[in-house]
């Protein structure tokens, strides 16, 4: 045993800006997917598409983590929850304005835009689910100073990355139903 105190990571809620570009990121990811739409009414109803699942999905499911990380009796403290799920809405933001280009050059030269458009945000919004959780289970485990964060929290990330995926999924059928 050393003298030394233990390390508490230090996360503070991401600032407005910060947030506004990660909603940038994903206005950017729905406009390069409506270039490649050929009508201007899909395009427009296209463009606020990944802010509504990735936000939705992101609105809905986080009071049950709220709400499921106090009722589990959890040692993290409840602003800080919310700080990482701030954190992982920026990172969503920041990986769909990285991808961008990439779905924008499908757009424009082939038919396959709407298909990994698709793929893309999926795959963006568990990453970001994942990192979240990631996150979250550094907090535990400092709250707890344990080695690992517990069974517990392993089965809330787990139980809240399928709630947040099922949701997104819902969404995102009620999205491209209406815009097709």
């Amino acid at each position: 045993m050393s003298d030394v105190a233990r390390l508490t990571p230090t996360l503070t809620a991401p600032r407005m800006g910060t947030v506004g570009t990660a909603v940038g990121g994903l206005l950017l990811l729905g406009t390069a997917s409506a270039l490649g739409t050929g009508y201007l009414d899909i395009a427009v109803r296209t463009l606020p598409s990944a802010i509504i699942i990735a936000m939705g999905a992101a609105a809905l499911t986080s009071p049950a983590l709220l709400v499921a990380h106090q009722l589990m009796a959890l040692k993290a403290p409840p602003e800080h929850v919310v700080a990482a799920l701030g954190q992982g809405v920026v990172r969503l933001g920041s990986l769909c304005a990285g991808l961008t280009p990439f779905i924008a050059f499908f757009a424009l030269t082939s038919g396959l835009a709407p298909i990994l458009y698709a793929l893309v945000l999926v795959a963006a919004c568990l990453l970001a689910s994942l990192s979240t959780v990631r996150a979250l289970a550094t907090l535990e485990q400092h709250a707890n100073t344990q080695i690992t964060a517990g069974p517990a929290m392993a089965v809330l990330g787990a139980v809240w990355v399928g709630l947040t995926g099922l949701v997104a999924l819902r969404l995102a059928v009620a999205v491209f139903a209406a815009v097709v």
